[in-house]
C-alpha cells in the first residue's frame, strides 16, 4: 500500500498501475484543498475600495447565486504587469469537491466608500443631449426632471455626484415614457 503524510486529491500522477518504480522516485502531487487561495483581478479605479478585511464572496461561474463568504487577506496596490489589474488574495474553507486548483471563479468585493454615496438603478438614468438626467418623484404619478452628473458605473448601478439629495425617489420603470412626455411637453411650450 502506499500511503501520503497528508489527506487530499491527487492532482498529477507520474506512474500507471503495475508500473516498475523505484525507491523515493516521486509518484505524483497531492493537494490538500481543505483550505484554497483564490487570487482575484480589480480595476486600477476600484483600487479605493479594497482594504484588508473587507469582506468577499467567491462563487462559481456556473452557479453565481451561490457563493462562500471570506474577506480580503492582503491586496498589492502596484498594476499586475500582465492584466494591468490590482491582485487581490483571499483564502476559502473549501466544501468537498466544491473548488479545485486551477478552476476560474468569481470574487466579489463588498466593499464600502468612505464617504456616503447616492447609488441608483442605471435604467433610471437617461441621456438627455450630452448630460445625464433621472426624473424624481414629486407627488403620486408626478415626476420632474433633474439633471444630474454621475460618477462610477457598474452596469447595474450609477452613483450620482450632483443633482439628487438622499431620499430623492427616481423612476425606473417607464423611464422612456416620461422623456417622451418632457419632449412633447417642451415642443408644446415653444
Amino acid at each position: 500500500p502506499i500511503r501520503s503524510a497528508i489527506d487530499g486529491i491527487i492532482s498529477e500522477h507520474m506512474a500507471d498501475l503495475g508500473q516498475a518504480v523505484q525507491r523515493y522516485q516521486r509518484l505524483g502531487k497531492i493537494i490538500n484543498n481543505g483550505m484554497v487561495l483564490v487570487r482575484g483581478y480589480a480595476a486600477p479605479e476600484d483600487g479605493i475600495f479594497i482594504r484588508r478585511g473587507v469582506s468577499a464572496v467567491v462563487s462559481r461561474r456556473s452557479d453565481p447565486q451561490t457563493g462562500i463568504t471570506t474577506s480580503v487577506h492582503s491586496y498589492v496596490p502596484a498594476l499586475d504587469e500582465q492584466n494591468r489589474s490590482i491582485v487581490v488574495i483571499t483564502y476559502v474553507g473549501n466544501p468537498p469537491e466544491w473548488l479545485s486548483p486551477g478552476r476560474n471563479v468569481r470574487l466579489t468585493l463588498m466593499a464600502r466608500p468612505d464617504q456616503p454615496v447616492i447609488s441608483i438603478p442605471a435604467r433610471a438614468v437617461i441621456d438627455d443631449g450630452n448630460k445625464k438626467a433621472v426624473f424624481v418623484r414629486i407627488a403620486d404619478g408626478l415626476y420632474r426632471k433633474v439633471m444630474v452628473k454621475t460618477g462610477r458605473n457598474n452596469g447595474k448601478q450609477i452613483i450620482i455626484t450632483q443633482g439628487l439629495t438622499p431620499g430623492d425617489r427616481v423612476a425606473v420603470n417607464q423611464v422612456f415614457t416620461l422623456k417622451a412626455l418632457d419632449r412633447f411637453s417642451a415642443y408644446g411650450e415653444e
